[in-house]
């Protein structure tokens, strides 16, 4: 061949790619919300899990509020809570786990813990309020999987401490260098605190209770000098440990923890040397490796404030408690549940951070206001659903279900709990509540009838899949494969043994809905043992034929998502979960009906994916990741990021509309969007 026909070839080639490719810019996206609290569909009184989003973290002065979501990023509030903005950024999701102001600074500790991939790149500091972010000497990279979960400044000098779940880190200069002081394999740490009298004295709490006198250099356990050992003899890690000194006596500690739905207080009078127990009461319940939170009144030691799932009031000093928040809808104190943090600026006004958002009481917890106002998009979706009328019904961590319709968002208030995937039918709607199916009437959401099949366990990260052109027949996907075909359930994997692992991937080919595949979660952990995580059928699940072991890869990685060309079911693609150090192993496709594969991982990040689509009628793909969605056709070399305006954040579920040429894109901590997709994606 000659040069100039070789040249030719290369350009031809070259030009094929750029055709296929889509500029960044005709990606065009819009937040969706939603934007404020909805209008809760249930009646006064009734439980409701109506709010915004996860907040884990909640600083405050005259000006500027900052509020910390554990998956969304962070957020700040210039007119007390009325306007949020999101003013984090990240290029990958980071979550904020804890937040410090001093002086003209604010420093933010990142990380993200729900993917079973923890991880963060350290401390961040901004010195123009958010405006633009720095690194500081506390580091990491994402392989060491170190998410920061406290961040405190000495009030004595410069020193600075942190921790990690199990490494705790000091500064001595501000925060330019650190080192780490202390580090256990079995220890989950959360918090850190300096003595306000002595600038040689910290602690840090977690599962353990630990003091150094020496400023870091040496730690001792005091989990032993607590009630709950002494008195009652036990022995085991505890699930979380917070502690508060007192503002008004700096010889007063107090701490709060649980065990087996009974809450401890234990108070030291003497620095923390010894403890007694001032309180054990089975109504504080829940205080747990989640939420663990105590604070004491700046300008009254009488007054003490618990967070677990609620917030729990003392007048006493601790001795006894009430609760003070509730999730009843439109009572005085109505609050979300679950509390990440108390903020107490005297006995009448204190701040919480829940699953909801940011709360308010300025009349000693008698009432709460919602000042999560409008902009702290934060909700985290585990699943979408669009119906025949195009109304959107999505489903999320720790608030159950929304409709969004005609711009209007609406709380489907009834359902309490976590939220997750649906499905409509003749016969209403399918959802997943806390891990239990219920079949409900979108247009009268107070309701619901139980249609769980027989399955082990209550997954409520479970999917539905819509069997091709029956209305009333579909699949849900749990610890097992389930079809139902509108009158009864057959669990058509059955005699395949999943360890009781979740079934992480599914598909059904639209062309030959005989032809099935599935994944269980794990991998085999072992090169010589390729067997027992991926199948298929090719007669509707009657038999199925193990394929573990003609993806040698699943020794060591899980498959997140399956999907076939609806056109051609022979082009079979699977994404793959495990954060990847080196090589990419992220996807994988098959021309051959998954007897061969070739690595298909070009253009991906190296972290978790959570499932892919194919776009009907084209070879264009959609993948889910950890920096948001990626796309790639047979004419692209790599996979190209859906950017633009959104946020890169996971998408754990995602829906596309053909008609109306629309990608509806459910983020897992910055609510819900749609992009209008390029004609040009669809043409290959």
């Amino acid at each position: 061949m000659s040069f100039r026909n070789t040249v030719s070839l290369v350009l031809v080639f070259i030009a094929m790619q750029c055709i296929a490719q889509i500029p960044a810019k005709r990606y065009k996206w819009k937040q969706l919300g939603p934007f404020k609290t909805a209008v809760s569909l249930t009646d006064s009184g009734r439980w409701t899990a109506v709010g915004l989003g996860w907040i884990e973290d909640f600083v405050m002065d005259d000006k500027e509020w900052y509020a910390g979501s554990i998956t969304g990023g962070l957020y700040k509030s210039t007119n007390s809570g009325k306007r949020w903005k999101k003013i984090d950024q990240d290029t990958v999701q980071l979550g904020t786990l804890c937040l410090l102001h001093v002086g003209d600074t604010l420093y933010r500790g990142t990380g993200l813990t729900h993917y079973n991939e923890d991880f963060g790149v350290g401390l961040l500091k901004s010195g123009d309020k958010g405006k633009t972010w720095q690194e500081t000497g506390l580091k990491f990279s994402k392989n060491d999987r170190k998410p920061l979960w406290d961040i405190v400044k000495s009030p004595h000098n410069n020193t600075m401490a942190a921790c990690t779940p199990n490494s705790l880190y000091i500064s001595k200069s501000g925060s330019d260098h650190w080192e780490m002081v202390h580090s256990g394999e079995k220890e989950e740490f959360k918090m850190m605190l300096y003595d306000y009298q002595d600038e040689k004295v910290i602690w840090a709490a977690g599962n353990k209770l630990l003091r150094s006198i020496d400023n870091g250099a040496t730690w001792m356990n005091y989990t032993d000098r607590l009630s709950i050992v002494k008195i009652d003899g036990f022995s085991k890690p505890l699930p979380r440990v917070a502690l508060c000194q007192d503002p008004n006596n700096v010889k007063r500690y107090l701490a709060f923890y649980g065990y087996n739905n009974m809450g401890y207080v234990d108070e030291s009078l003497d620095g923390g040397e010894n403890w007694t127990r001032i309180c054990k009461s089975k109504k504080i319940r829940r205080a747990d490796g989640h939420h663990t939170e105590i604070s004491i009144a700046p300008d009254n030691s009488n007054y003490v404030i618990l967070g677990s799932y609620r917030a729990y009031l003392s007048t006493d000093g601790g001795k006894t408690f009430k609760v003070v928040t509730t999730p009843a809808y439109q009572s005085p104190q109505f609050a979300h549940d679950d509390i990440r943090e108390i903020c107490y600026k005297s006995t009448d006004e204190v701040y919480i951070a829940t699953d909801g958002g940011v709360f308010i009481s300025t009349d000693s917890c008698k009432t709460w206001q919602n000042r999560s106002g409008k902009g702290l998009v934060a909700a985290q979706i585990y699943g979408l659903s669009v119906q025949q009328d195009n109304t959107i019904v999505m489903g999320c961590q720790d608030m159950g279900y929304f409709t969004y319709s005609k711009r209007k968002w609406k709380h489907l208030g009834s359902y309490y709990g976590d939220g997750g995937d649906a499905i409509e039918t003749s016969k209403g709607t399918h959802i997943i509540l806390g891990g239990r199916m219920r079949l409900i009437d979108i247009d009268n959401p107070k309701s619901s009838t139980s249609s769980n099949p027989r399955d082990r366990g209550n997954p409520f990260l479970a999917k539905f899949y819509k069997y091709p052109e029956k209305l009333d027949s579909f699949y849900y996907i749990g610890n097992n494969c389930w079809y139902y075909d509108g009158i009864k359930w057959d669990n058509i994997s059955e005699d395949l043994d999943g360890k009781k692992e979740l079934v992480s991937g599914f598909d059904i080919n639209k062309k030959n809905p005989n032809q099935l595949f599935f994944a269980f979660k794990s991998p085999t952990w072992s090169s010589k043992k390729l067997k027992g995580k991926f199948y298929k059928s090719l007669d509707g699940g009657e038999t199925w034929t193990d394929y573990t072991s003609k993806l040698p890869i699943l020794a060591w990685h899980h498959i997140t998502g399956i999907t076939t060309n609806p056109e051609n079911p022979n082009e079979v693609l699977v994404s793959l979960g495990k954060m990847d150090s080196d090589q990419l192993f992220k996807a994988f496709r098959s021309t051959d009906g998954g007897e061969t594969w070739t690595n298909y991982s070009e253009g991906i990040p190296p972290y978790e994916t959570f499932g892919l689509k194919y776009i009907p009628g084209s070879t264009g793909v959609i993948l889910s990741t950890m920096s948001g969605l990626f796309y790639r056709n047979k004419r692209m070399d790599k996979w190209q990021q859906l950017s633009g305006n959104v946020t890169p954040t996971v998408v754990r579920d995602f829906e596309i509309d053909l008609e109306k040429r629309i990608i509806y894109a459910g983020t897992y901590g910055n609510g819900l969007w749609k992009m209008k997709i390029p004609k040009k994606m669809l043409r290959y």
